[in-house]
């Protein structure tokens, strides 16, 4: 079953109160100055210094976990009262999905490629399946953790191993991504046989159902500031590893 609920944050300067919104409120910290998130979603208007105002998703389908699935028999859905998707309503959109290892810069491209400021960085992590809908552009953006991230080994009476139940929930969540785009973006860093191998079984799969698709690869580079160093680890871990016709 699905269950579908509003976010609500912390009072604070740059959000609706949550009593407005019929729901208890959570707690901000004393002095913070701009309330604690009670979820993933960002504040409308939240105020961060350095980056100014973060936008929120307009919604997470918060499937994080396999075996909490099985236990619960449901999925949370949440979606900010601010956000102007209907989700009972059926939409012709163009789905762009954003994947990739954890910690790429998957958000950080959204932001680039979408003028968007959703969190991102060290100390941001991406909940679920995030979604936000440029309603302009009529696209809805998919981005999500990402494979092979962190995963909590705390108790022992699990029945299930963490990292056994981590892996199989990042695979299924990367098949329903992989499934459901029409766009797919796949973020890289320092390319690894990994990763590679990521992208060929998705290239093979689009051409052996012959679902029209698009696949793109961005190596982006985020560690190195220097120009020569970028050209020369793209032309090493590109151009000389694939075949094809330089742009």
């Amino acid at each position: 079953s699905l269950r579908a609920r509003p976010f609500h944050c912390a009072p604070c300067p740059f959000c609706v109160a949550p009593s407005s919104m019929g729901a208890s409120s959570s707690t901000s910290s004393p002095g913070s100055g701009e309330g604690a998130c009670a979820s993933a979603f960002a504040c409308p208007r939240r105020h961060v210094p350095g980056r100014g105002a973060e936008t929120m998703y307009d919604a997470i389908l918060g499937f994080q976990s396999l075996s909490d699935f099985v236990s619960s028999r449901s999925i949370d859905i949440l979606q900010s009262p601010h956000s102007l998707l209907d989700l009972g309503d059926t939409h012709r959109v163009r789905i762009v999905a954003v994947v990739g290892l954890f910690d790429k810069g998957k958000t950080y491209l959204i932001n680039k490629l979408f003028g968007l400021n959703l969190p991102s960085g060290k100390l941001c992590t991406t909940k679920g399946l995030s979604f936000f809908w440029a309603q302009e552009q009529h696209m809805l953006i998919v981005d999500s953790a990402g494979v092979q991230a962190t995963v909590s080994c705390r108790g022992s009476g699990q029945d299930v191993q963490p990292i056994v139940d981590a892996q199989t929930t990042e695979s299924i969540i990367f098949e329903v991504i992989s499934q459901m785009a029409h766009y797919l973006i796949f973020v890289v860093n320092d390319l690894t046989w990994f990763e590679q191998k990521y992208i060929a079984m998705l290239q093979h799969k689009y051409v052996q159902t012959q679902v029209p698709k698009e696949l793109i690869v961005v190596h982006n580079m985020r560690t190195t500031s220097v120009v020569e160093e970028a050209t020369e680890l793209f032309d090493r871990q590109i151009m000389t590893c694939y075949e094809g016709v330089p742009s």
